[in-house]
Order: C-alpha cells, then structure tokens, then sequence
C-alpha cells in the first residue's frame, strides 16, 4: 500500500496511536475513578468505546488483503463471465494444519536460532515493550504512594510520556522524508540498515530517562525534572521499537 517513505510516515503514525493509547488509559481511568462514577465505569467505557470503533472499522474500513481481493474478484469474474475455469492463484493452494504450524510457529523460532543479530534486537524490544508496562506500575507507586498524589493527578505524569513519543514520531518523519529518501534515490533500493539510525538516538535517551526518574524519585525533590524524564522514556521506546519494525519490513 505504502512505498518505503510513506512507510514509515505511515508506521509512525500507526505507532503513536499504539503506545499512546495504553498510557492516555491511566489518565482517563484515574479520573473516572475518583468520580462519582467510581472504578466499574473504566471497563464500561473501554468495552463502549471498543464495541463503537469496531462497529466502524466492519462497515467503513475496506479489504486490503491482496490474495482475498484476487479471490473476490475472481468470484465475481466466474458469475459474471460465466467461466468457471477462472480463479485466484490463492485457491489452488490447500491450507492444512501442517503448513500452517511450520510457518507461524516453527519458522519465527527458526529465524531467531539461526541469525544471531534477530535475537538480540528481539530480546531488545522485547525488554523495551515490558518497560513500557512496568511504568504503569512504577508511576503510580511514585506519584500517588510516595508523593501523596490522588489516582486522576497522579496518572497526569504520563502526559510527558505521550510528549515524548510525538517528538519521536516527528523525527522518524523528518528522517523518512529527508536522509532515508535521499538514500533511495541515490541507491535505487531499500536498505534495512538505513531505519535503524534514529535508533541510536533512541538507545541514548531511554537509559538517559531512566536514570533521570530513577534519580529524581524522591518526595523530597520537586515533582517537575522527574516529570520531565517521561520525555525522554517516550521518545526512547518508540525509537526504538518502531525502527527495528520497519527495518523488518524492508
């Protein structure tokens, strides 16, 4: 759908709405709360608020799936040609269990034994894709237990987060349209290697906020630096686990 530099536009974007979603959800629920509509309504609305955008995505969001699209339209080929000799190159394949065990649950095991650099990048993001989630936990046992914070503030942290993966996304756009571009156009093709680049800058920042949050945790310390280090976890994580998605897309 995307050639490589609307790719990764497309990924950011994408990426932004993945991340910020489950860290705009303790803001929302931390003020739902200590409402009057009490804690049952944090899964009212998710369940409302899923059930509505689910409802949308059936009716207005289109098929994209080349083999279905194929199929579709030689189905309606056969009816209306009435030709019944025509068809996809995705029917004449028989999909078996078998078939089906070797490619999406052997073949990821076998990719990671035999290249050494897929399983450290693997285990990398996999690391930074549970640190995303251990703040869920660190947060509130900083603001709320240690600094006194109630359950709706005390979730408001999290806006730097979200500050920091819009500044991530902008700079992953910025490379797409200006050196990664660039190297297209030089090159005539796609490197992989290209997209991990902001990468570096990411590897800088998540230890760097890490250390600024873990440094800056304490109620005796004005809340605003700690606050401040989300930025740069935000910008980190998304840094990195975007990249490492678009280089294997490539």
């Amino acid at each position: 759908m995307f050639d490589p530099v609307e790719r990764g536009i497309a990924m950011a974007i994408f990426a932004a709405a993945t991340f910020i979603g489950p860290v705009a959800g303790p803001i929302i629920g931390g003020f739902v709360t200590i409402s009057y509509l009490g804690w049952r309504w944090t899964e009212y609305i998710t369940a409302i608020w899923a059930f509505a955008t689910a409802a949308v995505a059936l009716l207005v969001i289109p098929e994209t799936f080349e083999p279905t699209l194929l199929v579709q339209r030689a189905k309606r080929l056969r009816h209306k040609t009435k030709n019944w000799a025509l068809h996809a190159k995705a029917e004449e394949k028989v999909v078996n269990y078998r078939d089906i065990a070797v490619r999406y649950l052997l073949r990821p095991f076998q990719m990671l034994l035999q290249e050494p650099i897929l399983l450290l990048v693997t285990l990398y993001t996999g690391f930074i894709y549970a640190f995303l989630y251990t703040c869920f936990v660190a947060y509130p046992i900083s603001f709320q237990e240690e600094r006194g914070w109630n359950g709706g503030v005390g979730a408001l942290p999290f806006v730097a987060v979200i500050c920091g993966v819009f500044c991530a996304c902008l700079i992953i756009i910025a490379f797409s349209l200006t050196r990664y571009r660039t190297f297209i156009i030089r090159n005539g093709r796609v490197k992989p290697e290209e997209r991990l680049i902001p990468m570096i800058l990411g590897g800088i920042l998540l230890p760097a906020g890490m250390f600024w949050f873990g440094w800056t945790s304490n109620p005796h310390i004005t809340w605003v630096p700690q606050v401040v280090s989300g930025s740069f976890l935000g910008s980190g994580v998304i840094l990195i686990f975007l990249q490492v998605s678009l280089s294997t897309l490539e």
